[in-house]
């Protein structure tokens, strides 16, 4: 999603949004570089990746 996209939605959507469009990208990156660098920094960016899209998850969720 492209910043002019995120900047039309209601701002309670704007964080959430970006931080899933982040997370696709760094797990692209993370397959990309899987090709020829360390398994190590592969699974770094596959973590990282998760955690944008569960805290992008979490600002979604209703406080109970």
């Amino acid at each position: 999603m492209h910043r002019e996209t995120l900047d039309a939605e209601p701002i309670d959507k704007r964080v959430p949004e970006a931080l899933r469009a982040a997370s696709e990208m760094v797990e692209y990156a993370a397959y990309e570089m899987a090709r020829g660098a360390s398994s190590s920094d592969v699974a770094t960016l596959i973590l990282l990746a998760a955690d944008l899209e569960r805290r992008a998850a979490q600002m979604e969720a209703p406080l109970s």
